[in-house]
């Protein structure tokens, strides 16, 4: 583009098409983006234009900004906290310094807090939960080799908490020169050694091995090599598959059992298939780690330079469940809010109304809504919701799609509720679904196992508050806010 063009950034968090306007972002260079989704950038010059679209993606939290009045009460929270992620504390710096001022509710150990600022204003959640750290002996225990690979061989571990598995370093023997590089594919085996009904196999990254590591420790590294909790204790690991001839050692030991990490998230607690007692199979020295893996994230307050939205949508998804689906939104704030349209497509153009929700009217924390279509098409649907303010003026949410089989959908109806609601799962595993519930501190305040179409009640005794629901299904998670009113 030639001098004097002006640009214009415009985003769709949800990775689509409809774009938004970034105020004031009217640069060629886009700094400091906190969230995922479709960014496109516009230039001008003169009668001519032209644009392009990057596109981010990110595993970590959402940041969930508040645009407010100056001194006017606003919530800002993280949306998508993670498996353990409820454990966050908000600081006034990206580094250092003090908790945020609140003007009711904590700081810590909370996914949102409520301020009151006299001007814009950026936030830090910081996850606490976050560790990396090493578990296992760091040097061999001693001599014993295994020719080739024994699967009756076997580690013994129990996962306290859900946690990544990057990399573990394993003794090789009798190196060839025609093993220039390999990996090593393992398996997560259940309490009495069989596979679980959803194989739980990993292949690691490729490493360079040569003639002069024989006998010592080789690392292997992984990519999302995630263990679960939910899994049960008493776990094993064991050895499927390796690309190269090299001999795996064990130890002859004696090993020293359990073999605990910082914060107890792992336990190492023997072994099976030695020829003696006490011995240690082929992993040596994990590293693990829990939580986002970054430090703090910014969240924003704004009091100038914009006009709020009549309704945030954070998420909005759908999810198939027995003959039903269920479509699901999350509001991170509204205003002036009537009540939502939820139209259904065919073909992702024509849509029709199949239902409508009242909306809060005017809110400044988390609401969560729910709608049943219980005639849904046969084929892939389209959904998208359309929102109505006390005036009539209307605004369209991005559109969604819903495959026709899914491996595991969670109902909770109703949600918001009053008194008590009810849990139903739908999974294609033959296992039971493992449900647990915490509250906003992290503290476990249900926990039961589901069956496919089994139905519990939840909520009868517990305080009015915001709760957090996992469900687990073999490798499938879901996780979603439920909130008694």
């Amino acid at each position: 583009f030639p001098g004097g063009t002006t640009w214009q950034w415009a985003v769709d968090y949800s990775g689509g098409t409809t774009f938004n306007t970034l105020t004031g972002e009217t640069s060629s260079t886009l700094l400091n983006v906190r969230r995922s989704g479709n960014y496109r950038l516009t230039g001008t010059s003169g009668a001519c234009n032209n644009n392009g679209t990057v596109l981010v993606t990110s595993t970590i939290p959402t940041p969930v900004d508040a645009c407010v009045s100056p001194s006017t009460n606003a919530t800002i929270s993280v949306a998508n906290p993670g498996l353990n992620g409820t454990n966050y504390n908000w600081y006034t710096t990206a580094t250092g310094g003090t908790l945020a001022t609140v003007v009711s509710g904590t700081n810590t150990n909370t996914t949102s807090i409520t301020v009151n600022v006299a001007t814009t204003t950026t936030y830090y959640a910081q996850d606490m939960s976050a560790v990396n750290t090493n578990v296992g002996p760091t040097a061999t225990l001693g001599a014993g080799t295994n020719w080739g690979i024994n699967a009756g061989n076997q580690l013994l571990f129990t996962a306290n908490s859900n946690f990544t598995l990057n990399s573990f370093q394993v003794p090789l023997g009798n190196i060839y020169a025609n093993d220039p590089a390999g990996t090593i594919t393992i398996e997560i085996l259940d309490a009495t050694g069989a596979s679980f009904s959803t194989a739980k196999v990993f292949t690691s990254n490729p490493v360079s091995i040569t003639t002069a590591q024989s006998n010592t420790l080789i690392t292997y590294t992984f990519t999302g090599l995630n263990i679960l909790s939910a899994w049960g204790p008493n776990l094993r690991m064991r050895v499927n598959a390796k690309t190269t001839n090299s001999d795996l050692l064990w130890s002859a030991g004696p090993a020293s059992y359990p073999y605990n990490s910082a914060g107890g998230i792992v336990s190492i607690t023997g072994e099976v298939g030695g020829s003696g007692a006490n011995e240690y199979m082929y992993f040596y020295n994990w590293n693990i780690s829990t939580g986002t893996p970054c430090d703090r994230l910014p969240v924003q307050v704004k009091t100038s330079g914009c006009t709020p939205a009549p309704v945030e949508l954070v998420s909005f998804y759908a999810e198939k469940y027995d003959n039903a689906i269920i479509v699901n939104w999350y509001t991170a704030s509204e205003i002036n809010n009537a009540y939502f349209n939820i139209e259904r497509s065919s073909d992702g153009i024509n849509f029709e109304v199949i239902g409508k929700v009242k909306g809060m009217g005017n809110s400044n924390g988390a609401t969560l809504y729910s709608f049943a279509d219980e005639n849904p098409l046969s084929e892939k649907t389209y959904y998208r919701l359309v929102q109505y303010d006390y005036d009539g003026q209307a605004t369209k949410s991005f559109v969604i799609t819903v495959e026709s089989s899914q491996a595991l959908s969670v109902r909770v109806a109703p949600n918001p509720f009053n008194n008590s609601t009810e849990i139903t799962i739908n999974t294609s595993a033959k296992d039971k679904a493992n449900i647990k519930v915490t509250d906003l501190s992290g503290h476990i305040v249900y926990e039961s196992l589901l069956a496919n179409n089994e139905k519990a009640s939840l909520g009868e005794s517990l305080p009015a508050g915001v709760y957090l629901l996992q469900v687990s299904s073999g490798e499938n998670i879901k996780t979603m806010k439920i909130i008694k009113q």
